[in-house]
């Protein structure tokens, strides 16, 4: 019995006889990869029941497809899919519904991508039950139809919260931008589309801009945080808890011969060199965003009783994986673009349309230096408890900041990995914090001083961050119990 299952009638023979020699079931490795057999095999039925429905294929290959038609044609996809979706998925199912929209639309996304990932979320976490009332039905009919404000070309997040003259940061508003009946944008709204992109050509992104528009105060998502009729502005209980929409994106930012023939491209050492760095970190990423949106839902689920201990912790971690995991990757699929030769130039691969998508990462959500020293900032607070005696006080990822140096045996196996990755980490963070401190001490500004430490400080942030990708991988594998899955 062959144990690639992925061996079909019709595939390149060279691919084909790549895939006989395999030593491993790509089912059970499918099952690992997707978190269980069940959901590895709803994956196949989902796919199978999308190539049996034509009106869901294809008009013509995408890459030849003007930005109007990508429009228009994830518009009509997206339209027949709502009409097919419960005979095919159960709609609550979240991994279900991200693997069917990506059989469908595929990664360039939708003009109603946006609705369904980044409005009604927040609005779901973070409005009032009165709110909930008010918006959801209508969001989830499609009869209002939101977006998610956050610019990726200018300098503000969400929006300010103003009381007399009191800044308290930023907040979610639910904002009106259009009339509901001739669509056309309220006074005071201009709004418009940003043109074409990299990539996500499919999404239309657009520009807001606001002259004294007035947003009622009962458009506040108050779950949290709210403003009475008098203007009292009651605080949520944690400071970060207005992130939680962003950390979700980030967090989902966070899922690759008989005679004499000549060797196949696949058998190059240099080719495998280039290759599989790129796929064993594709085993990696996929390990990581399963486990950080684990500590997600936890985190959300503590909410709900008042314990927000791991928010500063999921914060600080997903804005450096968001940072580390989009820029490798960007340079894996530049990789293996670069290891096809001309076939890789050419739009027919469709690896220049995935890098340009890829490389979006680096920039939406927050541009990948910001997102390290933002990260850097939580390090450089834990390193400070550890100097004034407060271990106690650090959060569980952060821990390893307050151990000591000691000998490690490189033959202990994976743990030995651990501790050199926390060793590493450690000095780092110490050495980026102790820089930062002197330039303050020899009278520069905090703000100079920071700027002026910037290069370590970031590189404190991507070593904190491998050594959680690390942990996580090896956490993982080691429980595998099938050999031959484990040492893939």
């Amino acid at each position: 019995m062959t144990l690639n299952k992925s061996v079909m009638d019709g595939d390149n023979p060279d691919l084909t006889e790549e895939r006989m020699k395999g030593t491993f079931d790509t089912d059970k490795m499918a099952a690992l990869i997707y978190g269980s057999e069940t959901f590895a095999r709803r994956r196949r039925e989902i796919s199978d029941c999308v190539s049996r429905i034509p009106q869901l294929a294809d008009i013509k290959p995408y890459p030849f497809l003007t930005r109007d038609e990508k429009v228009m044609e994830g518009t009509r996809k997206i339209s027949v899919l709502n009409h097919y979706l419960p005979a095919i998925i159960d709609k609550d199912n979240e991994a279900e519904s991200l693997h069917l929209h990506q059989e469908v639309i595929g990664f360039e996304g939708h003009p109603l991508a946006l609705h369904d990932s980044l409005f009604i979320p927040p609005l779901l976490t973070q409005g009032t039950d009165e709110q909930h009332e008010r918006w959801m039905g209508r969001a989830k009919r499609r009869e209002i139809i939101g977006c998610y404000a956050q610019t990726e070309m200018g300098h503000v997040v969400v929006a300010d919260l103003v009381i007399k003259d009191t800044h308290y940061g930023a907040h979610m508003f639910m904002v009106q931008i259009r009339d509901e009946k001739t669509h056309e944008p309220l006074p005071g709204i201009t709004v418009g589309d940003i043109g074409p992109k990299m990539a996500f050509n499919a999404a239309d992104n657009g520009f807001l801009g606001f002259d004294h528009y007035r947003i009622p105060r009962d458009h506040l998502l108050m779950k949290y945080s709210r403003v009475e009729p008098d203007g009292t502005y009651i605080k949520p209980m944690h400071a970060k808890i207005n992130y939680q929409g962003m950390v979700r994106v980030r967090s989902t930012m966070t899922t690759g011969q008989g005679l004499s023939r000549e060797a196949k491209i696949l058998d190059y050492q240099t080719q495998q060199h280039r290759l599989f760095p790129s796929i064993a970190r594709a085993y990696a990423f996929q390990f990581v965003g399963a486990e950080t949106w684990r500590l997600y839902e936890e985190v959300l689920n503590g909410m709900k009783s008042g314990n927000v201990e791991l928010m500063a912790d999921l914060h600080a971690l997903t804005s450096g994986l968001k940072s580390v995991v989009t820029h490798q990757t960007g340079q894996g699929i530049e990789q293996a673009r670069m290891a096809c030769g001309g076939h890789g130039y050419s739009m027919a691969s469709y690896l220049s349309e995935i890098f340009g998508l890829a490389i979006g990462g680096c920039t939406y959500e927050g541009e990948n230096m910001v997102m390290l020293l933002q990260l850097a900032r939580y390090l450089v607070k834990s390193v400070e408890l550890v100097k004034t005696g407060k271990s106690k006080e650090l959060g569980p990822m952060v821990a390893y900041l307050a151990e000591p140096d000691t000998k490690i045996d490189l033959t202990s196996g994976p743990e030995a990995y651990v501790k050199v990755f926390q060793h590493a980490a450690r000095r780092q963070a110490w050495k980026a914090t102790d820089k930062f401190h002197k330039l303050m001490e020899s009278g520069q500004s905090r703000d100079i001083a920071w700027n002026n430490s910037a290069v370590e400080l970031t590189r404190a942030s991507r070593l904190h961050t491998r050594l959680y990708i690390m942990e996580t991988f090896i956490r993982r594998v080691s429980s595998i119990s099938v050999p031959s899955i484990q040492k893939v």
